[in-house]
């Protein structure tokens, strides 16, 4: 069976990116509860907060998925022919 070489810091980044994506999301969902929470007066801040939230979550989320891709979409495909 043939070995797989990965780099142990490419495993840290994309830790650190899923970590990052997860933070984003509690703060995009900390914003909507806030909206939902929200007075009339406030009403108009919180809906331009969840939209900067959403394109953090989101911003986050694609960087996620490109490292998780980088990774292992370099790896064989399939059983080793050993």
């Amino acid at each position: 069976m043939s070995k797989v070489e990965i780099n142990p810091a490419d495993f840290e980044n994309l830790i650190e990116c899923r970590q990052a994506s997860k933070e984003a999301g509690e703060a995009y969902r900390k914003a909507v509860e806030a909206l939902s929470r929200s007075g009339e007066s406030s009403r108009a801040a919180w809906v331009e907060e969840c939209k900067r939230a959403f394109a953090i979550k989101q911003a986050a989320l694609a960087e996620e998925r490109e490292q998780f891709h980088r990774i292992f979409d370099e790896l064989p495909q399939g059983l080793p022919k050993e």
